[in-house]
């Protein structure tokens, strides 16, 4: 056998997967045969008015499907040509076929027809629009709308009425799979407890939305049995359903989500095996903040932030998926006496969160627990004081009484200016009517310019001192008051948490908070 002969099997199965379209990873693409015309209608009408209405359906067509990724129309066309010409007007089986070929040879998971028929009926004349689509899971039930036309009413507007018939009616789904969100595959579930079995039945579609009722079953066997325990629903909410079950016996079990197929679409189900083990105990809260005794305010928001461990020998280690419970539960005592509603704390990436604000000054002990049992639970003491809110405020006082005292000198500076300036030209006037005589007529530009030189930098030098004692005054005022002793007793500042340094600068007392390693 020669090295080609060897090669040969490889060879094949590489041109294989080269020409052959890989259904799984094959992304959805709708292909949208051209409206035509139903001949069974029997009204007639121009070739103008025919068209108009073609157009107008065309264009409902690619509106309605405008969200998704369309075959091209000389793709359509080229196909149709091959074929023989339209695929409406042929046979039931005819037709179905014609749109599955399309889909087909396309590579499209969808193929959608709409096809006019304008019938003369009791003195009546109608219009029928009838949308036909075939995808992937098989034909979906034709939806048809219908409309009578009204004395001197065009054609055009008795679509567009049909066209809003369209947009309100509920639509069938199209379903593509099911997946148990919860519990997850191989997970170790503890005997004698309820697990919640969530699955989701998903849609292909983005226009076609799910129906009220939803009919996903569950069941559950052993994976040693061929018999299966259908499991009681729980709840429904929008495409997510529940089941409950309660495992009875250590093993190894199939659980199964399943949808029943319906008008020609085959049954979708998902499976997964869980492993049922004996109970564990449950898993210790460790609250990370805030810290134990703690310093809080009033009015204060304050951030709680707890996790699950489990001991492995001396060693803390992350708590077990099937262990953690979706929320933990928290609440504030004030003595014996509870201050705050429970609440429930979310996880996110296995710490469990949420926010509380003290309004009175008192010790409180504040619990995190398990939302059902109560237990086990954790505790953390802290105080809260009193909030006096002069250290941000004083800050920002500092910086506009520093400000103002900027502006003050400034306007000293101008005022100081201005004073010289108007002296400079009472000295030049003066010079100008020494002996008594007044100045020739030919410097009387010169003479008035200095009279309006010495009487604007006057003003302005009244002006400018004025300004400059409100500012300075009030800048310094303000200074004084925020550094007076009373506004330095204030139980704001923080202590500093361990392995951390609190350093104070500056005239205002700016914090710099550095962590050590």
């Amino acid at each position: 056998m020669n090295c080609f002969s060897r090669m040969r099997p490889l060879l094949l199965l590489a041109i294989t997967l080269v020409f052959t379209p890989v259904a799984w990873g094959q992304t959805e693409r709708v292909a949208l045969h051209p409206c035509e015309f139903d001949t069974k209608g029997n009204i007639r009408l121009d070739d103008n008015t025919k068209k108009l209405l073609r157009d107008a359906c065309d264009d409902f067509v690619a509106r309605r499907y405008q969200e998704a990724q369309k075959v091209s129309l000389p793709e359509v066309k080229s196909f149709l040509l091959q074929e023989g010409g339209s695929c409406a007007n042929r046979e039931e089986q005819a037709l179905n076929g014609c749109l599955d070929g399309l889909a087909q040879k396309l590579q499209a998971t969808q193929v959608v027809l709409v096809t006019l028929r304008l019938s003369r009926e009791k003195k009546q004349e109608v219009l029928y629009v009838t949308e036909y689509i075939v995808d992937t899971q098989g034909q979906i039930p034709k939806e048809e709308q219908r409309a009578v036309r009204k004395k001197s009413e065009t054609w055009i507007a008795v679509f567009k009425g049909i066209e809003q018939l369209f947009a309100s009616a509920a639509l069938p789904p199209l379903y593509s799979s099911v997946l148990i969100q919860k519990p997850s595959e191989g997970a170790e579930l503890p005997v004698g407890q309820e697990v919640v079995v969530t699955a989701q039945l998903k849609v292909s579609s983005k226009r076609r939305s799910l129906p009220h009722s939803k009919e996903l079953r569950f069941s559950v066997r052993r994976i040693d049995q061929e018999q299966a325990e259908s499991l009681p629903q729980v709840g429904s909410d929008g495409d997510t359903s529940s089941a409950s079950w309660t495992p009875g016996e250590v093993g190894w079990y199939v659980i199964r989500a399943s949808w029943p197929g319906k008008d020609s679409r085959p049954d979708l189900s998902a499976e997964i095996k869980v492993h049922v083990v004996e109970p564990q105990p449950l898993c210790e809260i460790e609250i990370l903040e805030p810290a134990q005794n703690a310093k809080l305010f009033t009015g204060q928001v304050v951030s709680v932030h707890a996790r699950l461990v489990a001991k492995n020998g001396e060693q803390k280690v992350k708590c077990p998926e099937a262990l953690s419970p979706d929320t933990l539960t928290f609440f504030a005592m004030r003595g014996e006496e509870l201050s705050t509603p429970p609440t429930q704390m979310s996880a996110q990436n296995g710490i469990y969160s949420t926010t509380w604000v003290p309004m009175n000054e008192d010790k409180y002990t504040l619990v995190v627990a398990y939302p059902k049992e109560g237990v086990p639970r954790a505790l953390r003491q802290v105080t809260v004081e009193h909030c006096v809110p002069t250290g941000s405020r004083c800050t920002l006082k500092r910086t506009a009484s520093w400000v103002s005292v900027g502006l003050g000198a400034a306007a000293g500076v101008l005022a100081g200016w201005s004073a010289f300036d108007s002296h400079t030209a009472y000295k030049a006037l003066g010079q100008a009517y020494q002996g008594g005589e007044a100045p020739d007529f030919s410097r009387s530009e010169e003479i008035i310019s200095l009279r309006d030189q010495y009487i604007s930098r006057r003003n302005l030098a009244v002006g400018s001192s004025i300004a400059a004692v409100v500012l300075a005054g009030a800048g310094g005022l303000c200074l004084w008051h925020c550094d007076s002793p009373e506004q330095e007793k204030t139980p704001h500042e923080p202590e500093a948490m361990p392995g951390q340094t609190l350093l104070h600068v500056g005239p205002g007392q700016v914090g710099v908070s550095v962590r050590l390693p």
